[in-house]
């Protein structure tokens, strides 16, 4: 009940507030974009606000790209080959989705879905998809030279783009 005691006392509940934040991040994070669980964490768990649902208007650009003829190509490989080869193609969609300033939503079989224009200072949206489809694909060349190299398989995909409002915020 001493000055130490309620010190100690205060260092363990701090310690206990930061485990669980690292918790609630990590488990978050596997069902969100890295950046989305960041913020949430911010703006709620550290300020003790209370979640408020639902959102802002804003004009994104949402961009999808998929293989083609890829069923075929999973049905003619093993598990742990068409594992492999997702791997390595979706590190390069991911990077030029990154590279201008999207987010990866989510990952739909062999396709990426991805939203440009919901982090403030991204600049024009629709330009900013158009940029990384066409990164996306310059990196498909080389990823396809790479293949080429090994006897790979070559991919070729196919990227859509659509600009608009959405809502955008906690559901």
């Amino acid at each position: 009940p001493d000055e130490l005691g309620r010190v100690a006392d205060g260092i363990n509940r701090m310690a206990e507030g930061l485990a669980l934040r690292e918790r609630i991040r990590e488990a978050f994070g596997r069902f969100v974009n890295p950046e989305v669980a960041e913020g949430f964490i911010r703006d709620f768990a550290q300020n003790g606000s209370h979640v408020k649902m639902g959102g802002e208007r804003r004009e994104v650009a949402v961009l999808m790209v998929d293989l083609r003829q890829f069923t075929p190509l999973a049905e003619s490989l093993e598990p742990e080959a068409v594992t492999e080869l997702l791997n390595l193609y979706f590190g390069e969609m991911v990077a030029a989705v990154q590279e201008k300033g999207g987010m990866v939503d989510k990952f739909i079989g062999e396709a990426v879905m991805a939203v440009f224009g919901l982090s403030d200072g991204d600049g024009d949206p629709a330009v900013s998809a158009v940029r990384a489809a066409l990164g996306m694909r310059a990196r498909l060349a080389g990823f396809n030279e790479g293949q080429r190299r090994i006897g790979g398989p070559i991919l070729e995909n196919g990227i859509g783009i659509h600009v608009g409002p959405v809502v955008a915020g906690y559901m």
